[in-house]
């Protein structure tokens, strides 16, 4: 498996990116240490330098691990399944990946959100030609590295612990192995319609207080922006719940198949990867909305700056949240429409 063309790109990639992030560590850490704007000094010009070289680095290693996670996923799910024996989409490949491709998974995306968060940082920072967010830029490197190393190292690890000569089970075994038809409908031992009753109910608080938060004269002060951001923690796992237990019906023609990684095959014309990359963003806006203001407030005069990116990620919650909800209710209305019943 590490001479497969796609593990040894993923891998080769990660190892670059890694290269990059010990630089980056060593350069951010004397930031954080050192840096003082109000000297005039050889050693704070040579930490300018530095700062400037580590945004640069931070770029390109947040641009490496996008590549590398979309690759894996792209193997996860449309290139190993016919690699792997028993495979047909990416439950048999994460068997085979063990426990490493599932914390390979976590820190992938843990590394990406706070690597996001930094980006939005940076990007308010460079606004202002004395930089006032140095160190607080360079603290969100070092804090991604703890996330970032993880996940270089089990993604390496699940690759090589890959048997190509091992069977895996098929994900109808997985998912579709139910006692009783009560349990097949139901999910964490809640009825499916009251997740859909939830998603619906969130869904319509999503988009008000999106909406609500955009319209906002002054987003940094008042419940509204937090309270986005708890509707958004709240509705995310309701809504995967609901696309795989209810939605993921109509999408695959047939009842009680709740596998995920179905959603991503090439035959289901790849929804997964909106589906789920629509949530994936509306999870790291969220997270830009409730730390941004405290990450900036050092710099008072870089509010107007904060308030426009605040903006600008509620607007991006809710165009997440019209994608999601298009591309998961559209299939059951044209089943509604189609055959005039519903899938249950």
């Amino acid at each position: 498996m590490l001479f497969h063309p796609l593990p040894l790109t993923i891998l080769i990639t990660d190892f670059i990116g890694g290269l990059l992030a010990l630089a980056v560590g060593i350069k951010a850490f004397q930031i954080v240490v050192y840096w003082n704007p109000a000297e005039f000094n050889r050693k704070q010009l040579t930490l300018e330098i530095h700062a400037e070289a580590v945004n640069l680095f931070g770029q390109w290693i947040l641009g490496l691990l996008f590549f590398s996670t979309v690759l894996f996923m792209v193997g996860i799910t449309n290139i190993l399944p016919s690699v792997v024996p028993g495979a047909m989409c990416g439950t048999g490949v994460m068997q085979a990946l063990g426990e490493s491709g599932n914390r390979a998974l976590f820190f992938r995306l843990l590394a990406l959100a706070v690597l996001f968060i930094w980006l939005a940082v940076h990007r308010i920072d460079a606004t202002r030609p004395d930089a006032p967010l140095t160190q607080t830029g360079a603290r969100l490197l070092l804090v991604a590295l703890p996330a970032y190393f993880p996940a270089l190292y089990e993604t390496f690890t699940a690759v090589m612990q890959v048997n190509v000569e091992q069977p895996v089970s098929c994900c109808a075994l997985v998912y579709d192995q139910f006692r009783s038809l009560q349990q097949a409908r139901s999910a964490a031992g809640l009825p499916d319609n009251f997740w859909l009753a939830g998603f619906l109910v969130g869904a319509g608080a999503l988009l008000f207080m999106a909406t609500l938060t955009f319209r906002t004269v002054s987003p940094l002060y008042g419940p509204r922006r937090v309270l986005l951001v708890v509707i958004c923690a709240l509705w995310i796992p309701v809504a995967a719940v609901t696309l795989v237990h209810h939605f993921a019906a109509y999408h695959y023609g047939v009842l009680q198949h709740h596998c995920p990684w179905c959603l991503f095959l090439l035959e289901y014309r790849m929804v997964g990867y909106a589906l789920f990359g629509a949530l994936t963003l509306m999870a790291f806006e969220a997270i830009v909305v409730l730390w941004l203001p405290q990450l900036s407030r050092p710099a008072a005069e870089l509010k107007a700056v904060v308030e426009q990116r605040i903006r600008k990620a509620s607007m991006r919650i809710l165009g997440s949240t019209v994608v999601f909800l298009l591309l998961s209710a559209l299939p059951a209305l044209y089943w509604r429409l189609r055959y005039g019943v519903w899938l249950n």
